[in-house]
């Protein structure tokens, strides 16, 4: 839960995050190998393509922001509940 709770916060902050990230400080700071050393090879995968899905969905976001549709307050609480469900 500490990992994927770094990587919620990683991308509220910096707004998307590329996978590789989770093989770096802070994610190493919780095992020194990162995604890989916390999930393991199958489960590692699941949570690349979930972050890729949120990358997808900020992008989305931006450009209708951009394009003047505003943006949503409710982008955090997407991440939270998306990792929760992988978990599940």
């Amino acid at each position: 839960i500490a990992f994927l709770d770094e990587v919620i916060g990683y991308i509220a902050k910096n707004g998307i995050m590329q996978p590789k990230a989770m093989f770096d400080s802070p994610f190493t700071n919780i095992n020194d190998q990162g995604l890989a050393g916390v999930f393991g090879e199958q489960d590692g995968k699941k949570v690349i393509e979930l972050v890729k899905n949120i990358n997808r969905n900020a992008e989305v976001a931006l450009a209708s922001f951009r394009a003047g549709a505003g943006s949503s307050s409710d982008d955090v609480l997407f991440m939270n509940n998306a990792i929760r469900e992988f978990l599940q």
